[in-house]
């Protein structure tokens, strides 16, 4: 179905500080079983406990180890985190269409 225009809002005010974006998601929509089903959700949080650490942390990490270490960083795990939520989602949905028919 796509992309939620909400996820994607709450997850860049996650770059600011972690915890502002499960508040951005419910300030967006009241629901979120509306916009999500139990298997996106899992797979959104997957994502949200993976991706990149706030901008603090990043400045910090640019700080103490340069900026191309902070950069490999914030690439690295917004990488990793969509590998591990897009693979999961993938064989959640593969195993579901195989044991629930």
């Amino acid at each position: 179905c796509g992309i939620c225009f909400e996820g994607v809002v709450s997850l860049i005010f996650g770059l600011f500080a972690k915890e502002a974006s499960l508040s951005a998601l419910f300030s967006l929509c009241s629901d979120p079983s509306e916009i999500f089903t139990p298997l996106s959700a899992i797979s959104f949080l997957l994502f949200y406990f993976i991706y990149s650490p706030c901008s603090s942390a990043l400045l910090t990490i640019k700080n103490e180890f340069g900026i191309k270490k902070a950069a490999w960083l914030f690439l690295r795990q917004t990488a990793l985190a969509y590998l591990v939520s897009f693979s999961f989602f993938q064989f959640a949905t593969f195993f579901n269409n195989i044991f629930i028919r």
